[in-house]
């Protein structure tokens, strides 16, 4: 995880603000600010999997959006912003490295501004997993 040195938090919130307008307005509502949105169609695994990301991430002073949609139409499973970083989280439950390839391809589509992480469940440990 990248430490914030002394950031005050009118600069964060400056920062926050700059990666939120990615986020389309009628999905970025400050209510779902740090709230998980599960879907019933995605599997346990995938779903499990995005709440304990997003606990750790609010735990360690992120902030969080799941499933986001961004301007382009493309959705991210996690959005996290800590400051001057904003990641986007892809989580991944299919064994195809042919897939994960696909997901990385698409990058292109996710607004520039931010770092694409994704997440493989197949080999996902909350316990290493750092920002």
């Amino acid at each position: 995880m990248k430490k914030m040195k002394n950031m005050n938090s009118k600069r964060k919130q400056f920062w926050e603000n700059f990666f939120i307008q990615k986020i389309r307005y009628s999905n970025r509502s400050g209510l779902h600010k740090n709230c998980i949105r599960i879907f019933p169609n995605n599997s346990d695994i995938h779903e499990d999997t995005k709440y304990f990301i997003c606990k750790k991430l609010i735990k360690q002073g992120y902030s969080v959006w799941t499933e986001a949609i961004f301007g382009t139409g493309q959705r991210a499973d996690i959005v996290a912003v800590n400051g001057r970083y904003g990641y986007i989280i892809e989580i991944e439950t299919k064994k195809s490295l042919k897939e994960l390839d696909k997901k990385i391809e698409q990058k292109e589509k996710y607004p520039k501004d931010f770092e694409l992480v994704i997440v493989n469940t197949e080999n996902f440990n909350i316990n290493s997993f750092e920002l």
